[in-house]
């Protein structure tokens, strides 16, 4: 078990996880054939997410996003959303959760009235994607 105190960031604890139960099952998704994503199921350990958080965190800072910044993520409810929130609050981003997409004018007005600096979008459709299970 990793130790955390008052001081330790959602970023520090996983780092800390991720250190110590590398190859262990971080998430997992079952097979659901109603979805329209991961229908065989998915899987990904502590490693593996700690390398994509490590290198989403450098395409969000790459774009200048760090401490401060407000992000509203609509990810649905797949796994991916976890990763993304992880390098977002890794670099001091506040995530802002949304559940359904807004029109475009209820969008622009999210965007102004929350104080967002982006609004992250995930495309489901297969049309989309270029790995039909993704």
């Amino acid at each position: 078990m990793i130790t955390i105190d008052e001081k330790t960031t959602i970023g520090d604890a996983f780092a800390r996880s991720a250190e110590a139960y590398g190859p262990r099952p971080f998430l997992a998704a079952p097979a659901g054939a109603h979805r329209n994503y991961h229908r065989n199921g998915y899987e990904i350990d502590f490693a593996t997410t700690a390398r994509e958080v490590e290198r989403l965190c450098l395409i969000y800072g790459a774009h200048g996003f760090g401490h401060g910044h407000r992000v509203a993520m609509l990810l649905d409810n797949r796994p991916e959303h976890f990763l993304h929130k992880l390098a977002l609050n890794s670099l001091g981003v506040s995530c802002v959760p949304r559940r359904t997409v807004p029109a475009l004018q209820q969008g622009i007005g999210l965007l102004q009235g929350a104080g967002l600096d982006l609004f992250c979008r995930w495309f489901a459709d297969h049309r989309y994607a270029k790995d039909p299970e993704a």
